[in-house]
């Protein structure tokens, strides 16, 4: 009976390693959602926002505004570059979150559910190693991506706050002038 035992726990010894394993792909993916505290449709309403404005401001004589409102032009396009940078970039890279959520999960699930024959069958160890190595890349990718997207976004957003509102103004008395 001892010996049933103990050859019982020492196959459970590499699926619960496994288990572990899936569990460090959880928490690289936890890391990874917690830098998308930017909303995607406010940064892609934005840049959309930014560059209607930039379009009208193109046309505008540089004479009928202040020096102090052309740095603020200046500014404001600087922050919309950046914007325009990362829109795109910041969809694909929360879209691939989402897949490897789905890939990781489905991962759990095969070990919890002996796919990988407990981790007895080297072939099957190897094949599980394999496929964590490669979800595990997937997501070290995904967090450099979200993490230079995340500092780009942080770094221009007190510029962002503190530029829009006066051009929303600088807009609204170049518009009552009819320009």
């Amino acid at each position: 009976m001892a010996s049933c035992n103990s050859s019982s726990s020492r196959e459970g010894k590499p699926q619960v390693r496994m288990l572990e394993y899936s569990d460090s792909l959880w928490q690289k993916h936890k890391s990874i959602r917690a830098l998308f505290h930017f909303k995607r449709n406010v940064i892609e309403d934005r840049q959309t926002e930014m560059k209607q404005v930039l379009q009208k401001l193109k046309f505008i004589d540089p004479n009928h505004i202040s020096s102090e409102e052309l740095a603020d032009v200046i500014q404001y396009e600087a922050v919309y570059r950046v914007y325009k940078d990362v829109v795109g970039n910041y969809t694909n890279t929360v879209l691939e979150a989402e897949d490897l959520f789905y890939i990781v999960r489905g991962l759990e699930k095969q070990v919890k559910k002996g796919a990988y024959d407990n981790g007895v069958d080297e072939v099957k160890r190897i094949q599980f190693k394999k496929e964590y190595d490669e979800i595990n890349n997937r997501l070290t990718k995904n967090l450099e991506d979200a993490s230079f997207i995340n500092e780009q976004l942080t770094s221009v957003e007190p510029a962002y706050q503190r530029v829009s509102p006066k051009i929303d103004v600088l807009m609204e008395r170049l518009e009552s002038q009819n320009f």
